[in-house]
Parts: C-alpha cells; structure tokens; sequence
C-alpha cells in the first residue's frame, strides 16, 4: 500500500467496511504534486500517481457527466464475515480473503449476491470514490448494440458499412458486426507486438491512441480516430480468431451514433446508466474533440459498476438486458476464436481452467455460464447469473509491475460453496 499522507487507514466497525479517507489538511500539496508528475505516458505507470489518476480523471481529462439514476435505491447490505476468512489460493500458499485485499494492490473489491452486498472493502480508495474502469468500459458497447438489436435497430450479421457508410472502400467495408463485437475483425490487433506494442507510438493500436488523445501522439498520428480508422489495413481474414484491440469497441460506439442519430453517452445514460439505478453520476472521458474513449474511459464508484454486473443476474433490474443477449453471452459465442486466439495466452486467464468462447465484448464465458471483463491495471466484473452472484473490484498496479490476481480468486470465489451448491 503507498505510504503517501494522502491516505489514512479507517476500519468502520458498524458496517464492516474498510475504506481509506482521504486528508483534507494535505490534499492540496499532494494534487499539485500529482499534476506535477502527470503526462500521457507517466498515468499508466502504475502506482500512487496512476491510482491519483484513476480515482480523479476529472481533474486530468475532459469528461461528459453520465446523470445519475433519478429513482436510485440503496443496495441492501448483508454481510459475509464467511468471505472475509475464505482461503484464496495462491500457486502453493493459501491466505484468507481480507488478508490478501490488503497485502495486494487493491483498491476496492465488492460482491453482490441475490442483490444484496456481502462483501465490500476499499483499502486504496474511498467508497464515494469514482475509479476508472480501463477496459471494463468494454462490455457497456458491448450491451447497447444488443439493446439496439433487440429493437430491430441493428442486425450483427450485416457488415459494418451498412451503418456506416463512410467505412466503404475501406479495410473495415465488408467487416460483419459480430465479429467487431468478438474481437475477431482481423483489423489493428492490439498486441502485434505483445506487451511492447504500447511502447511503439507508430503502431496501428497506439496511432488509434494518440489520435483519441488518450496516449501521446507524433508527427504520423491521424488528426482524429475516423482517419484512422479509413487508413487501417487488414493483418487477416475477419472470424478466425478473438484477437484483442480497443478499436473494435470505438467502432461499436461509432455504430451506435449513427443508428441512433445521438451522441455515445446520451445513449448510454438513456438506455443503460439511469434505468440501473445508480446512485450517483458517472463519467466518460473524452480526451479530444469530445469524443468518448468507449474502449476504456468510464469511471464510476464501485457501487455503480456492481449494478452493471446485476443486470446480468435474477435479482437485477428486469427489461434493460434481455433473455435473448443474456443466451447469446452464456450459450452463443464461437470456441474457435479464443482457440485461435494470441490475445489469451498474453493477458487472460483463469487458473487452468479453459474459457468456452467469448463475445459481445466480455473477455470470455466459462462453460458453467459464467462470464468476465478485465481491465488494464486490475480493474475487473465477474458475474455467475446461476449463482445470482456479482463481483466486481478496482486495482492499480505497483510501479515494480506486482497485480493482484482477483480474476482467479473470483472464479475460486464463484465455484466454493458461499454462494450456494
């Protein structure tokens, strides 16, 4: 855990959570030491700058506000004190749950079973606290273009240019929907050159990057992301295999406006972030032109993402995830893609257990049904609708490169016997 004076250690015996508060008295010197050490490269260093960062955007980007729910009700405490004491397994040690939150860099974890909260800490951040989600925005496109199916607004089996007419006589013209939403466009893969590709500003990934504003850009940047995207080439045949990249999900909120004839955001807070039922407002970032970063920039308290995950389960909000995208996530995507897959071997995993397929912009589903989103510097959503069960949890990094390894303890969490045979 940093040591910075930001930060003191309070343990609130009446509802069992633990938090950090922020201090009042030192917080000015800290921000203006934090703004001083920022740049597009330094914020995902990891660390107390990177966690300053992602539990402040606001103060480093432009952000569109996502308007909180007006009809917003607590979520039900219950707490497990059996969770707390759960021995997570760790290669050949074992250590219990509360233990370990605290030993590793967490920096909120919560679990929600049958719509009431059992389980909750905040070791790195405060619970009022908006974290950015990184990648765990994914899955948020991923569930608008199902909605927009489901009115009969987009069919996934068309090609793209048929929304967007402006993709024709591009790499992407002749690209199906579905295989945008599965990674598998066979366009910009994300790890061309495994980790080393954020590294190298010349790289079709990290071009897309800089010219969204949210990594640095050069001279050969596109001036803006739709540029980009016209002069991108195609490195394989689309529907082969799951091969990881941001840009397929900046399409998809692409596609979005244009079926919609609305912005991104008002879309999202119309048809998902308000009917949810959040308790407060939550953020988009918008680095550049006012464009949403809808591959990796939300942020929210932890409250709020957990409610995302319940749309998934039986105690959620009923009528905004249909039974028809629910199958499709559990029963409907394709195995050959994550076994064709270089993307899983490099950044996902579960334990040794093999992932059945992924789609609709989760990292993968296992053969039980349950499913999972992954963001960068430990950000993550695992939900087990058999289960009724929702956890969801925030992380930065240390600057020495140590995660957490909450994805594998989720799983171990979703398969033991506190949620039910």
């Amino acid at each position: 855990m940093s040591k910075s004076p930001l930060f003191i250690s309070a343990f609130l015996i009446s509802s069992g959570l633990l938090f950090c508060q922020s201090n009042p008295s030192q917080s000015a010197a800290v921000k203006r030491q934090f703004h001083e050490r920022f740049n597009l490269t330094s914020q995902f260093e990891g660390g107390d700058l990177s966690r300053y960062v992602y539990t402040h955007m606001s103060e480093f980007f432009p952000n569109i506000t996502l308007q909180k729910s007006e009809n917003s009700q607590p979520l039900p405490l219950a707490l497990n004190k059996d969770i707390d004491s759960f021995q997570v397994s760790l290669k050949e040690q074992k250590v219990s749950l509360a233990n370990y939150v605290h030993q590793a860099p967490v920096d909120g974890m919560l679990m929600i079973h049958k719509g009431k909260i059992v389980f909750e800490v905040y070791p790195r951040m405060h619970p009022d606290q908006k974290h950015l989600y990184m990648s765990v925005t994914k899955p948020f496109a991923g569930a608008l273009v199902a909605i927009l199916e489901d009115k009969g607004l987009i069919d996934v089996s068309e090609t793209i240019e048929t929304y967007i007419p402006e993709l024709k006589n591009t790499a992407w013209e002749d690209i199906r929907i579905i295989n945008i939403l599965d990674m598998a466009s066979g366009i910009c893969w994300e790890f061309e050159e495994g980790m080393e590709t954020y590294n190298n500003l010349n790289s079709c990934y990290m071009q897309f990057e800089g010219s969204i504003g949210w990594s640095p850009s050069i001279e050969t940047t596109p001036a803006n992301p739709y540029e980009g995207l016209a002069k991108m080439e195609r490195y394989k045949e689309q529907g082969l295999s799951n091969d990881y990249s941001g840009i397929n999900t900046f399409l998809l909120s692409w596609l979005i406006e244009k079926v919609t004839g609305q912005r991104y955001t008002d879309v999202l807070e119309a048809e998902i972030w308000q009917p949810m039922g959040t308790e407060n407002d939550g953020l988009m970032v918008t680095p550049k032109r006012n464009i949403s970063a809808a591959f990796g920039g939300m942020s929210s308290t932890l409250r709020d993402l957990g409610r995302f995950g319940l749309l998934f389960t039986p105690s959620g909000p009923q009528g905004i995830i249909s039974e028809a995208h629910l199958e499709k996530i559990q029963k409907g995507g394709r195995p050959k893609l994550l076994e064709a897959s270089e993307s899983i071997p490099l950044i996902f995993s579960m334990d040794d257990e093999k992932p059945a397929f992924c789609t609709y912009q989760w990292d993968f589903t296992m053969a039980d049904g349950d499913f999972y989103k992954s963001g960068f510097h430990g950000q993550g959503l695992y939900v087990s609708p058999e289960k009724d069960l929702v956890i969801a949890y925030f992380g930065t990094s240390d600057r020495d490169g140590t995660y957490h390894d909450l994805r594998n303890i989720s799983r171990q969490l979703a398969k033991s016997t506190l949620f039910g045979e």
